[in-house]
């Protein structure tokens, strides 16, 4: 799957932690969601700020929970380049986790969807279950 990378992921949970200090945010109005009504925010990246790799991002916020329900990621020309689309919250703990993404790449014509069927939070693991060791080539 090349249309979303480990970096995006953790991209959209930086994105949502966005401060004054990386970039101008600007609130483009509201528009339906489903059934629900989303807030619609521009968000552009401070010149020195490396962090965030694309020019510009457009963010689709649920106004009664702040969900986040689409992001797109938009190149220096301000061309649509990824589009994130997440529906299906459900709660895990205090947590909420879409049940489902898709990822569009506007330039490949190419989309995956990411499905969600179990998710645990805070859960203790070993260390060396990140480690090089613990993985084999054997099935």
């Amino acid at each position: 799957m090349r249309d979303l990378s480990y970096s995006d992921l953790a991209l959209l949970v930086r994105i949502q932690q966005w401060t004054d200090a990386d970039g101008d945010v600007r609130f483009e109005g509201e528009e339906p969601c489903g059934e629900k009504t989303c807030d619609r925010l521009r968000l552009v990246p401070a010149a020195d700020n490396a962090e965030f790799p694309c020019a510009s991002y457009r963010l689709w916020f649920t106004r009664d929970d702040r969900l986040l329900v689409r992001a797109e990621l938009y190149d220096p020309d301000d061309a649509p380049m990824k589009t994130i689309a997440c529906r299906g919250y459900f709660a895990t703990g205090r947590f909420m986790t879409p049940r489902t993404c898709e990822i569009e790449h506007q330039k490949t014509k190419t989309r995956s969807v990411v499905t969600m069927n179990e998710v645990a939070y805070n859960v203790d693991l070993p260390d060396d279950a990140f480690s090089v060791a613990h993985f084999s080539d054997e099935p």
